[in-house]
């Protein structure tokens, strides 16, 4: 009498702080985007408008890296 078991193999879940790290810059970097709290401090501003542009994009590339199967 042959019993089938059920494979009970568990992927090991991976841990990436940088990439923790990452999405919470970035997302503190979107809500700048759409509210300007440094508008009045103009070389601030234009340093982290040049960092701006680089948030979205970057944002999308990460969550690219675990949408792959």
């Amino acid at each position: 009498m042959d019993i089938a078991v059920a494979s009970t193999h568990k992927t090991a879940k991976v841990n990436y702080p940088n990439l923790d790290l990452m999405k919470f810059f970035l997302a503190l970097l979107v809500v700048e985007i759409h509210t300007r709290p440094l508008k009045c401090f103009y070389f601030a501003e234009t340093v982290i408008e040049g960092i701006d542009v680089l948030a979205v994009p970057l944002f999308f590339l990460r969550l690219s890296l675990f949408s792959r199967s």
